[in-house]
């Protein structure tokens, strides 16, 4: 075990390295406070490895030491009957960073059919930059034909109807960015949160509006109707 000394309230980026290349054989976790309990944890890693590679050398992740969030989404899971073969990640495209992931097996089999929610942090109006998000959803478990591959079958519909909601902010405020299910063994996509997309249209709207302006004077004589 290491303590890190960190301010409250603030994001950090953490890099694990590997010189071989074929990443690390076990988990990092970061946990808040000095008690390492689940409800603590903030940051783990279990993914960095691959036996057949030499230039899987990096990762990195960032994490929240804060207990109140600048900014949050929400992932909402409904489970099929085989919780342990699903899998997410949320990654800043921005910073090149994973912020949240839970890796395969991290749901047993006490989640089966059930629903959930995943609160996931994410960076607040602080940036003064434009964060893009990636978030990954997959399902994966060793073909019946050849165990040495990986298969999927989403969350839908052969073993329960399972689904996903990914929404910014608490999922009461109905921010929907994604949802769905029935994606094979990979769902992946771009996030905008809103608060960009809001920026964006406030922003073109002002274009508009400039372009649509009348200054003082421009109305004379002839538009009067007294």
């Amino acid at each position: 075990h290491h303590k890190l000394l960190v301010n409250d309230g603030q994001f950090y980026r953490i890099s694990l390295r590997d010189t071989f290349g074929d990443g690390l054989k076990g988990y990092v976790a970061v946990y808040r406070g000095t008690v390492p309990i689940l409800s603590h944890l903030i940051m783990y890693e279990r993914l960095f490895y691959d036996e057949d590679r030499t230039d899987f050398k990096r990762i990195d992740h960032a994490f929240f030491t804060g207990s109140v969030p600048p900014n949050y989404f929400s992932l909402a899971i409904t489970f099929d009957k085989f919780p342990k073969d699903l899998w997410w990640k949320l990654e800043s495209e921005t910073d090149n960073v994973i912020l949240e992931q839970r890796p395969p097996g991290w749901y047993n089999e006490r989640f089966e059919l059930m629903s959930i929610i995943e609160p996931m942090v994410v960076f607040g109006p602080s940036r003064s930059d434009e964060v893009n998000y990636r978030f990954t959803i997959g399902d994966s478990y060793p073909c019946d034909n050849d165990p040495t591959q990986t298969c999927g079958d989403g969350i839908c519909c052969n073993y329960g109807k399972g689904s996903y909601q990914l929404y910014a902010g608490h999922p009461s405020k109905n921010q929907l960015l994604t949802e769905g299910g029935e994606y094979g063994l990979v769902d992946s996509l771009i996030i905008t949160p809103p608060m960009i997309q809001k920026a964006r249209q406030l922003e073109e709207g002002g274009t508009e509006s400039v372009k649509n302006q009348r200054h003082f004077g421009w109305y004379d004589e002839r538009f009067d109707l007294s």
